[in-house]
């Protein structure tokens, strides 16, 4: 679903900006309708399963792509406004009206948000995970201990491997993870810039949106930067679906790519 809403959304603002060529207020308006209507029946309905993280990613793919886009600056401004204010009634709600928030979020995302807080509360639910990847992280310390000896615990093979990774790597191999995804992700902005097709442009911004907000929520969570959802470390963490989604993502970069012609010469 995630690769079906990128290309469904770099087809949709390909052809509004094919038909009006001369932007207006109505124009962006109408574009930001047709955005609207393409994610939020995926979204709403990734929302209610309910699963968080995975909405969280389309959210974040959607966010890309629209920044390129080329609608006004005050829609972008106004459309970061709004989030800003979401999450500040959120966390208002959170601690004026716990009400609100029985609401909107189902039981255990709510103690994941609680564990967040306050992990060593939780030691025996949500907060068991958290404390654990802190422990296997702090181990590490700089170079690495034996690979064998780093704290086990569950999960740790696919949405806490990172923890593993810095328990048995230490900080040099932590960083060097966090680098490796950091020059990924900066090829695929070299994609997008490089390559003359509008559609191929919009693609690899929202691979580039879905791999930004997958690594530093997977990363953060293990180091109490980001609530804990069930998010994969691309390429990294167990499980197919994940691995195959992220290297179809990888292949069509390489065809946007290799399907760029550069010249000496504009």
């Amino acid at each position: 679903m995630k690769l079906f809403l990128i290309f469904s959304l770099g087809a949709t603002i390909e052809k509004h900006n094919e038909m009006y060529p001369v932007r207006g207020v109505h124009e962006d308006l109408l574009l930001l309708g047709k955005i609207a209507l393409i994610s939020l029946p995926p979204l709403g309905l990734i929302f209610i399963q309910p699963d968080l993280g995975t909405a969280l990613v389309m959210f974040s793919i959607i966010v890309a792509v629209t920044l390129v886009s080329g609608i006004r600056w005050q829609f972008v401004a106004t459309m970061f406004s709004a989030i800003a204010l979401g999450l500040a009634v959120f966390f208002i709600s959170w601690f004026k009206f716990p009400w609100l928030v029985d609401i909107v979020l189902k039981s255990h995302q709510k103690e994941r948000f609680l564990a967040w807080f306050e992990p060593y509360k939780y030691t025996n639910s949500y907060g068991y995970q958290l404390i654990n990847a802190l422990n296997s992280i702090g181990s590490g310390q700089v170079f690495s201990k034996a690979l064998d000896k780093s704290i086990s615990f569950p999960e740790a093979y696919n949405d806490f491997i990172f923890a593993v990774i810095g328990g048995s790597f230490g900080f040099i191999g932590a960083a060097t993870v966090i680098t490796l995804f950091f020059l990924m992700i900066y090829r695929i902005v070299h994609a997008a810039i490089e390559t003359h097709d509008p559609f191929g442009s919009y693609v690899c911004t929202g691979i580039i949106g879905m791999f930004m907000f997958q690594v530093f929520e997977n990363i953060g969570m293990t180091i109490q930067v980001m609530p804990v959802t069930g998010i994969t470390l691309p390429f990294i963490s167990y499980g197919g679906s994940s691995l195959l989604t992220s290297m179809i993502s990888i292949g069509l970069v390489l065809s946007i790519q290799s399907r760029t012609r550069k010249y000496m010469f504009t």
